[in-house]
């Protein structure tokens, strides 16, 4: 709610950092999103949101982490 008032990325992503990604192991995550449906194993997941691709998005900050932590993750076009 913070970075609506304020519109401070560098807030928000410190406090996403912190209090969401941090507390999740990527290899856990993308395993569980592979069990989400037969069909969805070894097939391409998409990461949504309603912002443009070239706006701020907690969307791109999973992206980061999930490149950071060894999962390929790109923006499609």
């Amino acid at each position: 709610m913070e970075w609506k008032k304020n519109h401070d990325n560098d807030y928000y992503i410190e406090h996403f950092q912190k209090e969401v990604l941090d507390g999740l192991d990527a290899a856990t995550v993308v395993k569980e999103i592979n069990y989400m449906g037969p069909n969805v194993n070894g097939k391409d997941i998409a990461l949504i949101c309603y912002e443009k691709p070239s706006d701020f998005c907690h969307r791109h900050l999973v992206a980061e982490w999930l490149n950071k932590n060894g999962f390929k993750c790109e923006e499609w076009k």
